[in-house]
């Protein structure tokens, strides 16, 4: 199948879900077209690197001046700003030039898949040209409800609680144009689905189609040669807390494994030492770092997070809040590194606590949990060689890019435009 793969940022290490579906997807025999705006240097070498992997590219700019018209348009529109963040009519442009030419060469796009609540505005647009199979990822209303409860400043929960309204009208909104759906959990999943009148899709009072939208969960998966188990020792008493520290629910996390857990582990275990390795670290994390240099690592953006995660005794990820799947927590496990987590973080895997991995609610249970694995280094292997298995078992890139093929198979023509429910502006 020829796809047009549109995603709101270009697909790379970091941004794993659309990076390792279209790798999975073309390993499958697929023929993609890679499309998104291009914000900044470090995205303009992203798009590089899918350039000389070999992708075709249908990209765009999208600068400040760009990014902030798009803002204010989504907020006069009454949609959240989410839905302003990627919009770039140019690149829309180039989308439907791009449609029109295969057409015309007779090598036509069947499908367009469109990734995330920031790209669903081209994939309402591209509903008049073809079907779209739309991956939601998370569900973004319940990640802002959890954020405005939990948030790790006033700012990040003021902004949450700002957004939620719009948010949920707009994703109720793509329930109702988007015949094939896909998020990464049954949590987001059942999110999504709570957003529709009484709760269930055969209540939804549906405008232009006489069939429910079909959610499919599709999890993500793992790189399972670049996340193996390590060949050399690890590094001893070392605790890791892995993922983008500029995320809030990561910056929450890492403030709390600093400022709550790791003190309790100190008073038993003052050779322990704490790395926080991500991008852009907030000033919080870095001032953490400068004060306690002897036990506290942040690395900023590192190129390969694997090593890090090999060499640790323990992962961390004490996360308060979170939606999706926690791509920490099965990278993790796929080193063969034991995982000490709060259920927040594992909410959307099948993991067995005590098996798989070890869940603890506060932090006197996180950090006596993570005391005993640092003391029993046979009870740490036996966890982290029983989360190897559960990641070969259940989290392969090619049963995620099998389920997409599924979804893909159930899309139909495009919904019919209506002046309420039409191409997104």
């Amino acid at each position: 199948m020829r796809l047009l793969f549109v995603t709101p940022n270009p697909p790379s290490p970091i941004r794993v879900r659309p990076y390792q579906l279209a790798r999975a997807l073309t390993a499958r025999g697929h023929r993609l077209t890679l499309a998104f705006p291009v914000g900044g240097a470090a995205e303009a070498a992203d798009a590089a690197a899918l350039a000389e992997a070999g992708f075709p590219i249908i990209s765009a700019p999208i600068g400040p001046a760009r990014r902030l018209l798009s803002l204010a348009g989504a907020a006069l529109g009454s949609r959240p700003l989410q839905a302003g963040w990627a919009w770039q009519p140019r690149l829309l442009a180039l989308l439907r030039q791009a449609i029109a030419r295969a057409a015309a060469d007779d090598d036509p796009y069947p499908l367009a898949h469109v990734e995330h609540l920031r790209g669903a505005p081209y994939g309402l647009a591209l509903q008049a040209h073809l079907p779209v199979a739309w991956d939601s990822v998370d569900c973004i209303s319940a990640l802002f409800d959890q954020t405005r409860r939990h948030g790790p400043s006033l700012k990040s929960r003021l902004l949450a609680a700002a957004e939620l309204p719009a948010t949920r009208r707009y994703e109720r909104r793509l329930l109702r144009r988007f015949r094939a759906i896909a998020v990464s959990s049954p949590v987001d999943r059942a999110a999504l689905l709570s957003l529709l009148p009484g709760g269930r899709p055969d209540a939804f009072d549906r405008q232009n189609a006489d069939a429910e939208p079909a959610i499919a969960v599709i999890p993500n998966g793992v790189d399972l040669v670049a996340f193996q188990p390590p060949t050399a020792p690890r590094e001893p008493a070392t605790i890791l807390f892995s993922g983008k520290l500029g995320y809030h629910a990561n910056e929450s996390a890492a403030l709390d494994l600093a400022g709550l857990v790791m003190p309790r582990v100190w008073a038993a275990r003052p050779d322990a030492r704490l790395v926080l390795a991500g991008a852009q670290p907030s000033a919080a994390l870095l001032s953490l770092a400068a004060g306690d240099p002897e036990r506290i690592t942040v690395t900023g953006q590192v190129p390969h997070l694997a090593p890090w995660l090999q060499g640790a005794t323990v992962a961390a990820a004490p996360l308060r809040y979170g939606v999706g799947i926690q791509n920490k927590v099965l990278e993790a496990m796929a080193c063969a590194t034991p995982v000490v987590a709060t259920p927040a973080a594992a909410q959307a895997l099948g993991v067995q606590d005590g098996r798989d991995i070890l869940l603890a609610d506060d932090p006197q249970q996180l950090a006596a949990a993570i005391l005993t694995l640092l003391d029993d280094p046979a009870r740490a292997a036996a966890l982290g060689g029983a989360g190897r298995a559960y990641v070969q078992a259940h989290h392969s890139w090619d049963a995620a890019a099998a389920g997409f093929e599924r979804l893909y198979g159930g899309t139909a023509s495009p919904l019919p435009t209506s002046p309420r429910w039409g191409e997104e502006k």
